[in-house]
């Protein structure tokens, strides 16, 4: 309800266009979307998602929560920008909202954001939800000794979830993998960041299973500022951060 708050301030005339990119379920672009729609009366809700399955359901869930003016795209947020209806159009407004740490599944956060979102228009907005440092980035001592992630093992489901395809395609069994976390400050290019591997090592061997990244939310917002995305608001919880920028 703060970020509509927010995002009807920054935007008090226009209709507006809630774009999820990577929206899953959608649960948090349904609820932002009837917040604003409660404020403003003029949101439409589109969501894009490679999943097909997820996207039936995500559709399904917002048209029966909002009624009209929804829209449902499968397709790649990748290539955001050969989808001409999500791009900008005159006398709208675009929010473009990555929630469930989808922004933080990038490989680059810096150059998508450069080169994906070139084509948004003055005025347009991103909202990112974002996991928090849990300690300065250049003080690993620290972070392993206050991120959850680097002391306590994962619960049973997760890591059955993670190790469940190096079962499958790999043919070893689950009990003879050790699934550990490492630390890695060099995975993001956005100052202040770092990440947490789950690592999985069995018979010699050593996969990836899984790379959760953390920010310092204020650098994040200057890393985009000098890409034209202004931050204009910030909701922070203990953990995890919603940042709302604007296109300048």
């Amino acid at each position: 309800r703060a970020v509509a708050d927010a995002i009807a301030a920054q935007c008090p005339t226009l209709p507006l266009d809630i774009i999820g990119l990577g929206c899953g379920d959608a649960a948090a672009e349904i609820r932002l979307t009837r917040y604003l729609r409660a404020l403003r009366g003029q949101a439409q809700l589109q969501l894009l998602d490679i999943s097909l399955p997820l996207l039936g359901h995500a559709h399904a869930t917002a048209c029966a929560a909002l009624g009209d003016g929804v829209e449902a795209h499968c397709g790649s947020f990748h290539d955001l920008p050969v989808y001409s209806h999500l791009l900008p159009s005159p006398g709208r407004t675009r929010v473009l909202c990555m929630f469930g740490g989808t922004f933080g599944n990038l490989e680059n956060e810096v150059l998508w954001v450069k080169s994906t979102l070139a084509g948004y228009a003055p005025g347009d907005m991103l909202l990112l939800d974002v996991a928090k440092v849990r300690a300065p980035a250049n003080q690993p001592d620290l972070i392993r000794a206050a991120d959850l992630r680097m002391r306590i093992g994962l619960p049973p489901v997760e890591r059955e979830f993670l190790l469940g395809p190096i079962v499958h395609y790999g043919g070893f069994p689950a009990d003879e993998i050790e699934l550990q976390p490492e630390l890695d400050t060099s995975c993001c290019p956005v100052p202040g960041s770092y990440g947490v591997r789950q690592v999985a090592r069995v018979r010699g061997r050593r996969f990836g299973a899984a790379l959760i990244k953390r920010y310092e939310p204020r650098l994040l917002g200057e890393a985009l500022e000098w890409l034209g995305w202004k931050p204009v608001d910030l909701f922070e919880e203990p953990q995890d951060a919603l940042v709302l920028l604007r296109k300048v």
